[in-house]
């Protein structure tokens, strides 16, 4: 057996007392810790990455705790951050709000909808003519709204829109 085998089997079976040592190593050499911390930045941050994915169930019960405990610190995080991602933030709520309206105009006409998907021909897709959620433009799922393209047409459009002459000029 290896010292670092004869280690982990000596840490497994003493954990309570290995994390007491470790408590006091850290708070007797806490300004070195500091210092290594600061130097290496990226494998402390790659660390913090792994143990959060490990222990995702530790990690929320600890945020949750830690709001609790304060209130008045949370509550200025979540202010600086929707100060510096106010346009962000507008923008989800606006794009959430059109969907939700227009999923409520699309059970108005789901006959309508199942009968164009039911009638696709063969190799066709079921397209919509002003995209969902286009870059300029966001459309409706509604039947006036759908076309049928073929798959490889319909791939290279993606949520893009024709230039249509709406104002007849």
């Amino acid at each position: 057996m290896t010292s670092a085998e004869r280690v982990k089997r000596w840490v497994a079976a003493n954990r309570e007392r290995y994390k007491a040592n470790m408590r006091r190593y850290y708070i007797k050499h806490y300004n070195d810790c500091r210092k290594w911390c600061e130097n290496h930045p990226e494998q402390v941050k790659a660390y913090k990455l792994r143990w959060t994915n490990a222990n995702k169930e530790k990690r929320k019960l600890s945020l949750k705790r830690w709001r609790r405990e304060n209130p008045e610190k949370y509550k200025a995080q979540t202010q600086k951050y929707r100060r510096l991602n106010k346009a962000r933030i507008d923008n989800y709520r606006l794009i959430r709000r059109r969907l939700i309206g227009g999923q409520r105009i699309a059970r108005l006409y789901q006959e309508e909808l199942e009968k164009i998907y039911s009638a696709r021909p063969l190799g066709y897709e079921v397209d919509h003519i002003i995209p969902l959620r286009g870059k300029l433009v966001c459309g409706l799922h509604v039947p006036w709204n759908l076309q049928y393209l073929p798959m490889k047409e319909n791939r290279i459009k993606g949520a893009k829109m024709e230039a249509y002459n709406f104002f007849g000029r």
